[in-house]
């Protein structure tokens, strides 16, 4: 910027010397041509002093303030660029992440479920639903599945023939329908709808029921545990519950880990 205003005035410098110059046939005395000479060289040399400096000016490439500014401007966008593009790539990152940690706990709650109560194809292709371990049922315990598009009870117990045994029992009476609603009190399934009663083996000991309650496949899979197979059923009228498919033993040995609930009294009609 200096340089320039400085070229400027040197400019209007020479234009105010050349109108102040006489022609030189004009020039009759002494004194005024050796005043002539002095700006004539003076001029001269100013000329090329500019050209020298003009052409050092465009050598060394010197920037002008529009390309400065041009450059600078260009910085401040980059900038921005890389600081934009660090942002977009951490919230990438994160949500990569979140969804990552998801699906891991969705899976293993999944895991988790199914490995308790859940479908499950065997080898034969049945559709079981598994219950559990063994040993997670007690004596005399009846547990109630809801999960299965047919509920039903587990229980272990030595009430229908004194051996301990885990089996499945349908959730409704027979004949009438209704749910078979397990009273702790009483120790026996209580029919909603007739009022009929079963004693825990699923036998009929009292009311209109057509007879024993039904009893769902039980088997035992590869890791252990009980599944429950509810698309077969058995009959005790007529002797489907000696099938072995409707029962699972429990060893004498694993019973004795486990501590009993108070002893089952049979009902009348089982003892005669």
């Amino acid at each position: 910027m200096e340089s320039l205003t400085a070229d400027r005035s040197t400019d209007r410098n020479l234009e105010v010397n050349a109108r102040e110059l006489l022609p030189l046939e004009e020039v009759s005395k002494p004194r005024e041509l050796a005043e002539l000479l002095r700006q004539s060289v003076a001029n001269r040399a100013e000329s090329e002093y500019r050209a020298s400096a003009t052409a050092e000016r465009a050598a060394d490439g010197a920037p002008s303030i529009a390309s400065s500014q041009s450059r600078s401007t260009e910085q401040h966008n980059q900038v921005g660029r890389e600081l934009l593009g660090g942002l977009v790539a951490s919230n990438r990152a994160r949500w990569v992440l979140g969804v990552a940690v998801l699906v891991f706990v969705v899976g293993t709650i999944g895991a988790f479920i199914s490995s308790r109560i859940g479908s499950n194809a065997l080898s034969d292709g049945s559709e079981m639903i598994k219950v559990g371990l063994p040993t997670e049922f007690e004596l005399n315990s009846v547990v109630e599945v809801s999960e299965a598009s047919q509920p039903f009870w587990v229980v272990r117990s030595t009430a229908y023939d004194g051996l301990d045994t885990i089996y499945a029992l349908q959730g409704t009476c027979s004949g009438s329908g209704g749910l078979a609603l397990w009273s702790p009190e009483m120790q026996t399934f209580q029919c909603e709808r007739t009022a009929s009663r079963y004693a825990i083996s699923g036998l009929l000991v009292e009311g209109q029921g057509d007879g024993a309650m039904t009893r769902f496949r039980v088997v035992l899979t590869e890791d252990g545990q009980v599944a429950v197979d509810p698309s077969q059923t058995f009959l005790e009228e007529l002797g489907e519950w000696t099938n072995p498919q409707s029962f699972i033993r429990i060893p004498s040995e694993g019973a004795s880990g486990h501590s009993s609930a108070d002893p089952v009294v049979r009902p009348r009609d089982e003892d005669s």
